[in-house]
């Protein structure tokens, strides 16, 4: 697996607006985003559903069972949380969105702490 470069960004522009998450939460949606869109091909459309597994699968492939305590220091608690994120990256010019694309679709995903833990729980 490829190394995350952390700080490439520092989200200076959006921490400003909005200190509810860590600036590595931009940056590690924005690796799953880059990740996900090169498998797709140039050019992909990614809905919140393929944003929110993509997410969790390399959470788990990258942090293993410290998965969930990462992202939740974060301060990603929930789908609603990668909405937010995303939000955030599209104000700020980092990311796209289609006409179709909703915010509110994210919350409608998967548990994040189950879904980051169930794979290590007995």
């Amino acid at each position: 697996m490829e190394e995350i470069a952390w700080d490439r960004d520092d989200m200076r522009d959006i921490l400003a607006r909005d200190r509810r998450y860590h600036s590595r939460a931009y940056e590690f949606l924005q690796y799953v985003i880059d990740r996900l869109a090169a498998a797709k091909g140039e050019h992909a459309h990614l809905n919140a559903t393929e944003l929110t597994y993509g997410f969790i699968d390399i959470a788990l492939d990258y942090f293993g069972p410290l998965a969930f305590a990462v992202v939740d220091g974060w301060g990603v608690h929930e789908g609603a949380d990668l909405g937010e994120l995303m939000r955030n990256l599209v104000e700020s010019g980092r990311a796209g969105k289609d006409e179709g694309d909703r915010y509110e679709d994210f919350a409608d995903g998967p548990d994040l702490a189950d879904a980051l833990k169930s794979p290590y729980s007995s």
